[in-house]
């Protein structure tokens, strides 16, 4: 059975993990300031398979990668 499978089960529980720590995350930070930071993992995902995967990052993708930082830094920087 395919739910059965250890990927399909470890994928499972990591988003019962994110699902906690995101509610957590929301009780404590206001969701103006929480939501726009989890854009983050685009940044993130995207430099770990350079890192791991050694996948090429290329032009438009950089300015993309470059976009999201921005607008986190924008928000970051609003203080509301």
């Amino acid at each position: 059975m395919l739910l059965l499978r250890p990927a399909i089960l470890l994928g499972i529980l990591f988003w019962a993990v994110e699902l906690v720590v995101w509610s957590w995350v929301l009780t404590k930070v206001p969701l103006s300031i929480a939501f726009p930071l989890m854009a983050m993992t685009y940044v993130v995902i995207a430099l770990a398979g350079v890192v791991f995967f050694n996948e090429k990052i290329n032009l438009r993708h950089a300015c993309g990668i470059a976009l999201v930082m921005a607008g986190i830094i924008c928000i970051g920087t609003t203080g509301s």
